[in-house]
Formats: C-alpha cells, sequence, structure tokens
C-alpha cells in the first residue's frame, strides 16, 4: 500500500481504521516522510482519543516535545498516559532549559495530581528513567498515592 493511500485512509470515519493507518504509518521509523509526521500532528486533534493516543505513540522518539506539551491536559487519560510515556525517550540534556523544566513540572504535576492510576503510575515510571537530580523528592511523594500500584512502581523507581 501506498503512502498517499494510507494517508487518504486517516479520513476514515472509521476510528480504528485511523489507528491501524497510523501504526502502520509509524513503522516508517525516523525515514517517514514530512506528510506521515505532519498527518500525526493533525491526528493529535481526532475526536477519537483512541487514534490521539496512537498519534502521540507514532511522534514518539520524533523530538517533538513542545507539541506532545500541549496534551498533557487531554481528557482522556489514554492520551495523557501515551504523551508521558512518549518524553521518557527524549534526550533531556538536548533541550534548552524552560523546556526541560516544563516537561519536568508537566510529569511530576500529573504524578501529584492526575486522578488516574495509571498516568501517575507512567509519571513514576518516567521520572525514574529521565535520573535528573530533582527526581528523587518527587518519586518519594508516590511512596504516599492511595493506589498500590503507584507505590509499588514508586518503590521499584527509587532501587534504580
Amino acid at each position: 500500500m501506498s503512502i498517499d493511500t494510507l494517508l487518504r485512509d486517516l479520513a476514515s470515519p472509521q476510528w480504528e481504521k485511523r489507528v491501524t493507518t497510523i501504526r502502520v504509518l509509524a513503522c516508517q521509523g525516523h525515514e517517514a516522510p514530512p506528510a506521515v509526521i505532519d498527518a500525526f500532528r493533525v491526528s493529535l486533534k481526532d475526536i477519537s482519543s483512541a487514534v490521539r493516543a496512537a498519534a502521540v505513540q507514532a511522534l514518539e522518539g520524533r523530538g517533538l516535545p513542545q507539541t506532545l506539551l500541549q496534551l498533557r491536559h487531554d481528557p482522556s487519560w489514554e492520551v495523557r498516559t501515551s504523551v508521558i510515556q512518549a518524553w521518557k525517550t527524549l534526550a533531556m540534556d538536548s533541550l534548552e532549559d524552560k523546556l526541560r523544566n516544563r516537561i519536568q513540572e508537566a510529569i511530576i504535576s500529573a504524578l501529584q495530581e492526575d486522578g488516574v492510576p495509571t498516568v501517575r503510575r507512567a509519571a513514576v515510571n518516567v521520572l525514574a528513567r529521565l535520573g535528573l537530580p530533582e527526581i528523587p523528592l518527587a518519586l518519594f511523594g508516590a511512596l504516599e498515592d492511595e493506589d498500590a500500584s503507584v507505590r509499588q512502581e514508586a518503590i521499584w523507581a527509587l532501587k534504580m
């Protein structure tokens, strides 16, 4: 199937088809043409949370942290979780200080304030992998989380 055909499939009325198309296009890796990356960006505004989450996952590792910051308060917990997980692939050292701080603050905010344990667990995991000096304090706070899986993830993270 050609890329043009796949790009047309992103206009399908079926969200399942749009998700599948994004996943197929994401297999292009970092050699994907600009039109594909643009299509992923457009899909970040899709009405379907599953499509938005798939688009976030497709953009993971493509160096678009500013784009993902805009989705940190998405109504869908799946999208918020995908955004946080996408940040674990960032080379934080290569980002300007202001952007790095905004991302770090967004992850810590998700850990402390998000009402969904899956999002908080993802935040713990990503914070641990980033290995920044300010992180352990946030992880210690997660030891008192109301959800046992978040507490367990924090214990694991602090052992790293």
